[in-house]
């Protein structure tokens, strides 16, 4: 049960970024955190032990991600197609899927038992519409049911940008997005890569500077668009 300081954390936290929370949503996020540390008790979901920790570090820089969502598909979030690469606990798929209406969302992992959590976490949350892939990105980038597939590709805590790009934009459908969370250090891994990215049909649209609320950490996400 969240304290009374956990629950101002997630709430403020959320209205900073213009979410404001129902109650349904707030007891979502109540039991996705007691069960990501039960759960992390026994395998290695994430390497944050406290509860203030996880609501900032993990759910709130999580919800960052719809500012993009907003911005490029004001009118259009619930036709969205999704996939998260490289979820692991669900970050940033499963908080934008709590505060979000969006059509379908993917979370792909290589750990068969982040994968089972990630089955148990979404089915105890009542999120319709959300599919696993289990598996190394790369074995999933030329398969015919998901390349150039998804409205928006999310990769949080992925690899270094080129490589990045090489796996997770065939994922992307044209026109689609390809969004990756970065942090201060974003525009060395940008700096020599345009003609890589134009080569695997994508252009940087833009690197939107995030304030984390509570968090005295820059963020930045790269949004990527497929041109062709």
């Amino acid at each position: 049960m969240l304290s009374k300081q956990e629950l101002n954390l997630l709430v403020n936290g959320a209205k900073e970024l213009n979410i404001t929370l129902s109650d349904t949503q707030i007891q979502q996020f109540d039991i996705y955190l007691d069960e990501l540390q039960k759960w992390n008790a026994s395998i290695n979901l994430t390497g944050l032990k406290t509860k203030d920790d996880i609501i900032i570090k993990h759910f709130i820089d999580s919800l960052s991600c719809g500012q993009v969502l907003e911005e490029y598909y004001p009118q259009d979030i619930s036709n969205l197609w999704i996939i998260d690469i490289g979820s692991g606990a669900g970050f940033p798929g499963i908080p934008i899927k709590i505060c979000y209406n969006i059509k379908k969302l993917v979370l792909l992992d290589s750990s068969k038992k982040k994968i089972s959590f990630l089955k148990f976490i979404t089915n105890k949350l009542n999120l319709p519409n959300v599919m696993f892939l289990y598996g190394r990105a790369e074995d999933y980038m030329q398969n015919s049911d998901c390349k150039s597939k998804f409205d928006v590709v999310f990769a949080r805590a992925f690899a270094k940008l080129k490589l990045s790009i090489e796996i997770a934009l065939p994922f992307v459908k044209k026109d689609g997005l390809l969004v990756f969370q970065k942090g201060i250090n974003v525009f060395d891994e940008i700096e020599g890569e345009e003609n890589n990215i134009e080569e695997f049909g994508g252009k940087i649209t833009e690197v939107k500077k995030i304030k984390i609320p509570f968090l005295d950490q820059i963020r930045h996400l790269v949004v990527i668009k497929k041109i062709k």
